[in-house]
């Protein structure tokens, strides 16, 4: 998640500079050349517009689509292993029922992805359901020691 939310910085932080003319242009050689400023009176500028990012939006998404992992990790955890599988260290999930449960607890919403990529986002009951399940999943993985 700390990735996500660092790209996402370096993305808003990089959002001024693309709001430069943009020109293209052709050396004697023959190669296109894409650059801010013209290198020659040939320069043509281009049509580029871009809309402005919302980072309000982009924080929420980056929130669910973290929270949708977690979700994913969670049932993957629950799943009884195949036979010859080695049993999952308590400690190990210990935490991750803890991340699982300060992530929902921390994101406004949480969504399920959907077979067509799309997603749905959860209502007020799955959500609190969702994180109902994930605090007693901490229960259950670091208070039974």
């Amino acid at each position: 998640m700390r990735y996500v939310l660092i790209a996402v910085a370096a993305a808003l932080a990089g959002a001024p500079a693309l709001a430069a003319d943009i020109y293209r242009d052709i050396d004697p050689s023959g190669v296109v050349i894409y650059t801010d400023t013209p290198t020659s009176p040939d320069a043509k500028p281009l049509d580029i517009r871009s809309n402005p990012t919302d980072p309000e939006r982009v924080a929420m998404e980056a929130s669910a689509l973290a929270a949708a992992e977690q979700a994913r990790r969670e049932q993957s955890d629950a799943q009884p292993g195949a036979a010859g599988e080695e049993q999952p260290d308590p400690a190990e999930q210990c935490r991750k029922a803890r991340e699982r449960a300060e992530t929902y607890a921390a994101a406004p919403r949480l969504y399920e992805p959907l077979p067509d990529g799309g997603r749905r986002y959860l209502t007020d009951e799955e959500l609190a359901r969702q994180r109902d399940a994930a605090e007693q999943a901490v229960v259950r993985y670091c208070d039974s020691r």
